[in-house]
């Protein structure tokens, strides 16, 4: 019985939520017929107005229709035939860049995109243009929330529209207008989290459009800008700007021209994948370094100009594990994931394998591996069963199984490019060598 009334009460709830809905919806619908126009005499209608307090009651409604229909099931449905009226009605508002109303159509227009990217994607295209426009506002709230905005639309379009907007990107110069912003950015008193966003916009682009990046790196301004700006800011900048990095990193061009230039960006690199560093920089350094290296060209460049300081942070990125207790769980498999990553320069015969034998990599792999190894060896009698039985007992408890496959890479090229006359420096660096030969 009891039971029941709550099933009434629930569905009871549940139509008068819908009804809400459906009140607010026909107040945006109501709201946007106000500044609907013919044009001239055809049967077209499009959405111009220039009342002030039309466009606020149209950016209002939408609001409270959206903050209202967060997690809705029938949102989609809802709004499905009046969104082009919606995006039109958003566009035109942008462009009349009126400063009592833009800074609330951007955030609606954040949260419009946020709701449902599937359901957008018709429409991203259209905000570009008046956002970018609005990139370089003297009002910086509007412009971070236009960085935030725009960042959001691009982050989610369609891969086959992708060539279609990089023209549409162009056409604004919504590039330019963010190298400007970020240059100016020493000689000006601004938050840093408009930095932040502008930075991470700047990233979505050269990520996302190759031709974008060696454009970027030719502005040496903004690159001494970004390399001043890691010094002296906190994690988010650091990350932000790392990030950034290794987009232009992708491009074969840049990455060259950082290694010609190593000093600068491998000193910043290697203090990023430092142990006394927050996780989500180090993880960002590690990432770098990928890009920096990712033919053996450019890892013999690395290697010879601080080979020894970058296996340290390799091997201390896999040591992780070990020393990370308390710590997200989630965020040491991703550093130790990174970390595998670039031990992958064993791939390559050079000086940084002897750096890898000096800094333990038998140990590391094997601790990787064996959850206790140390801790069985110990209360083993190493009869030549016991290695055996150890690795068995250790491969089936499925410890960090994700890493296996960079485990046995490492140790194979390893292998691979071993020098001749290579000795085990102590008998316990023996063992560990045996046990991952037995373990494979």
């Amino acid at each position: 019985m009891g039971s029941s009334k709550r099933r009434a009460a629930d569905n009871s709830r549940g139509g008068s939520s819908t009804d809400h809905l459906h009140t607010l919806l026909q107040r945006l619908k109501h709201a946007l017929s106000l500044g609907t126009t013919r044009v001239s005499d055809d049967k077209e209608r499009k959405w111009k107005c220039t009342d002030l307090e039309i466009q606020k009651h149209v950016v209002r409604s939408l609001a409270a229709f959206l903050d209202s229909a967060s997690g809705h099931a029938s949102t989609h449905r809802l709004l499905k035939d009046s969104l082009a009226d919606i995006v039109e009605a958003l566009v035109w508002i942008l462009h009349c860049k009126s400063e009592a109303i833009v800074g609330m159509a951007v955030n609606v227009v954040v949260k419009l995109v946020s709701s449902n990217s599937s359901m957008m994607q018709l429409y991203l295209t259209d905000l570009i243009n008046p956002l970018s426009s609005l990139l370089c506002s003297n009002n910086l709230e509007v412009a971070t929330s236009c960085a935030t905005a725009l960042n959001m639309v691009l982050s989610n379009l369609s891969v086959k529209r992708e060539k279609q907007v990089w023209e549409i990107v162009k056409e604004a110069k919504t590039l330019i207008q963010i190298i400007r912003i970020i240059r100016e950015f020493p000689g000006v008193t601004q938050p840093i989290e408009n930095f932040q966003e502008m930075v991470s916009l700047l990233y979505t682009i050269l990520w996302q459009w190759p031709p974008s990046r060696y454009f970027v790196w030719k502005d040496t301004i903004l690159i001494k800008v970004l390399e001043d700006s890691h010094i002296k800011s906190h994690l988010s900048t650091k990350v932000a700007v790392l990030k950034l990095c290794s987009a232009l990193a992708l491009c074969n061009k840049v990455a060259k021209e950082l290694l010609g230039n190593g000093e600068t960006i491998l000193t910043m690199m290697i203090s990023c994948m430092d142990v006394s560093e927050p996780l989500a920089v180090r993880i960002e350094g590690f990432r770098l370094a990928q890009h920096l290296v990712a033919d053996e060209q450019r890892c013999i460049k690395m290697t010879s100009l601080c080979s020894g300081p970058l296996i340290k942070a390799i091997i201390g990125g896999m040591r992780v594990w070990r020393l990370g207790s308390g710590k997200g769980v989630n965020d040491l498999v991703s550093l130790l994931d990174e970390a595998c990553r670039l031990a992958l320069i064993t791939r390559w015969p050079g000086e940084h394998h002897n750096h890898f034998w000096e800094q333990g990599i038998d140990k590391v792999l094997l601790d990787l591996l064996l959850e206790n190894f140390d801790k069985q060896a110990s209360e083993h009698t190493l009869t030549p069963q016991a290695p055996i039985s150890i690795a068995q007992q250790g491969l089936d408890t499925n410890f960090l199984i994700a890493l296996r496959p960079y485990i046995w890479e490492i140790f194979g090229w390893l292998a691979v490019h071993c020098r001749k006359d290579f000795r085990p420096s102590t008998d316990r660096t023996e063992l560990y060598i045996d046990m991952l030969i037995t373990c494979a």
